[in-house]
């Protein structure tokens, strides 16, 4: 009989787990989310900063480009509104834009040597706590199935007991 009430009691209690599945599975999808972008964006600025290709480079490095370019301006301009007619004007404005390129280059190469590594290394662990989250939302399910199975064993199990009990020749 007990075994009865408790697996009723069991049934009807619901998943004692439920809300950490719940939170579990959010958390593995937001994770996944964000892995996947985070991945997918590292790779598609590692293949254009490693592929070579002087187009895809400046795409990526768009912004450090024209910050560079910005100063190479602000100098041209101060050269031409304050600096004197002669070549040391020329020679100024000429000396900031190798110093740009300079700094582009050399803004590229350190990008090349560390980026495949860096960039792709927030994205794999996000996937990595994702694939932990899942499985153990998975695992709480189960263990919610195995619970209620035991349940249904106990509502049969007492089920019978009564029938033995009441029904003579069961």
């Amino acid at each position: 009989m007990a075994s009865l009430v408790s697996g009723i009691y069991g049934l009807t209690a619901g998943d004692p787990t439920k809300k950490e599945e719940n939170q579990l599975g959010a958390l593995g999808g937001y994770e996944t989310g964000v892995g996947e972008g985070l991945t997918t964006a590292a790779a598609n600025f590692d293949e254009a900063i490693l592929s070579g290709d002087p187009t895809r480079i400046s795409a990526a490095l768009a912004p450090e480009i024209s910050a560079q370019q910005n100063q190479i301006q602000q100098v041209a301009n101060q050269n031409a509104q304050f600096g004197t007619r002669s070549g040391g004007a020329t020679a100024s404005t000429n000396a900031a834009e190798s110093a740009g390129r300079g700094n582009i280059i050399r803004e590229v190469g350190g990008l090349q040597s560390g980026t495949a590594e860096q960039a792709g290394s927030l994205g794999s662990n996000m996937l990595s706590q994702a694939h932990g989250n899942i499985s153990t939302e998975a695992d709480l399910a189960t263990a919610q199935a195995a619970r209620e199975q035991e349940d249904v064993s106990g509502i049969a199990k007492g089920a019978g007991e009564l029938a033995t009990k009441y029904i003579p020749g069961v």
